[in-house]
C-alpha cells in the first residue's frame, strides 16, 4: 500500500520563526531567532537575569519586546558595528534587526 499524506496535511502553516526567517532573507535583514547558542553565558548577564527576576521582571513583554532594550541594541548597532537601523524587534527567544 503506497504511502500518501493526510489531507489534513494542507492545513499546516509554516511557523512563525521560519516566517521571519525568509522574510529576514528577503530585506537583507539579521535574523538571531533560529539555532542554539553554544557559548557561555556571560557573568554580567547572568546576574543581570537573575537581578531581573528577583525584582519581579518575570513576564512575557510586548510583541515587539522592551523599548529600552531595542533602543540599546540598535544604538549599540551603530555606535559599535557602524550599523544603522532604524527597527529593532524581539519575536520569541529571537531578534530581528532591519536596516
Amino acid at each position: 500500500m503506497p504511502l500518501s499524506l493526510s489531507k489534513k496535511s494542507s492545513l499546516i502553516a509554516q511557523s512563525e520563526i521560519r516566517a521571519m526567517t525568509l522574510e529576514c532573507a528577503r530585506v537583507g535583514g539579521i535574523n538571531l531567532a533560529q539555532g542554539v547558542c553554544d557559548t557561555e553565558l556571560p557573568l554580567p548577564v547572568g546576574q543581570g537575569a537573575k537581578e531581573a527576576i528577583d525584582a519581579g521582571i518575570n513576564s512575557y513583554t510586548r510583541y515587539d519586546g522592551l523599548k529600552e532594550l531595542r533602543y540599546a541594541i540598535a544604538n549599540k548597532m551603530k555606535d559599535y558595528n557602524g550599523i544603522d537601523t532604524d527597527v529593532c524587534w524581539f519575536k520569541g527567544p529571537g531578534l530581528d534587526i532591519f536596516s
